[in-house]
């Protein structure tokens, strides 16, 4: 098993043509043709092939840039440093979660489509990437219109905790607050085309919140939905199922059928549980 610290040295002398390449439109970021760009819009425009939604960083074990590439890109080397070296690559990417609540039926919890990561797992609320630019509170805001389609504000917890115990409306849209960092979290994955596990690991920034909104049709249950039942627009290619538990639920059918709920999810809500 090669040492950590060779492993470390090994992945930060590899500097990909693209890094190099978004490095030197670094410095026009400034200039007077682009005032306001920060470097990934300029990215963006050397590389059309990639749209920017798609380009992330990858951090080492200090919290330094590593590299800014495609996403594909940057996990695929993740995967590949796993499946060779039997250890998590000594870099992380940058993710936010949230677990939402509806005060009626419980947690929302979506069953991930035919993606490349562990397809048809049970997974947290909301889930993704930070796009190279952004904070973690607008990754969480675009993630959660993307995914479930409801708009979110995001408060202090002191704030969060009046309003949930108030008669707010939240038929529309739902509150949000800061709920911890786990840097460094190791995720397991599981390739959809080869089935080999391979380790991921993020940053993570959690939030957790509350919403009565509902933009889908129920089954007679009133608690589980199947991708044709889906209404939304683009939802059918996010998930393919959706219910709600209640987290005592939740942890026992995790408990049950642990291999049918992503990594993410069961420790998330044990982690959290006591602020949902």
């Amino acid at each position: 098993m090669p040492k950590i610290k060779d492993l470390e040295d090994r992945v930060h002398s590899k500097t990909s043509a693209w890094e190099q390449m978004f490095l030197e439109t670094q410095q026009l970021s400034s200039s007077d043709e682009y005032p306001n760009n920060k470097g990934v819009n300029l990215a963006s425009m050397i590389f059309d092939e990639t749209p920017q939604s798609e380009i992330i960083a990858a951090y080492d074990l200090n919290n330094e840039i590593y590299k800014i590439a495609p996403r594909e890109d940057i996990l695929t080397e993740m995967k590949e440093f796993y499946l060779k070296n039997g250890i998590a690559a000594p870099f992380a990417v940058r993710v936010v979660y949230l677990i939402l609540n509806h005060p009626d039926f419980g947690i929302y919890v979506l069953q991930r489509s035919n993606k490349s990561e562990n397809p048809y797992h049970w997974s947290v609320s909301v889930g993704g990437h930070e796009i190279y630019g952004e904070d973690s509170n607008t990754a969480i805001k675009r993630e959660t219109l993307e995914e479930i389609q409801i708009p979110i504000n995001i408060v202090s917890k002191q704030e969060y905790e009046r309003l949930i115990s108030s008669d707010i409306n939240l038929d529309e849209s739902g509150i949000v607050t800061y709920a911890g960092y786990l840097p460094n979290l190791e995720l397991t994955k599981k390739d959809r085309d080869t089935g080999r596990i391979w380790i991921k690991k993020v940053n993570a920034t959690v939030y957790i919140g509350r919403s009565r909104k509902v933009n889908f049709k129920f089954n007679n249950d009133f608690d589980y939905l199947l991708n044709k039942d889906l209404e939304v627009n683009g939802l059918q290619k996010e998930v393919n199922g959706i219910e709600f538990d209640p987290k005592d639920e939740l942890l026992i059918k995790i408990q049950k059928k642990t291999k049918d709920y992503g990594f993410e999810l069961q420790y998330l809500i044990k982690q959290f549980y006591d602020l949902l």
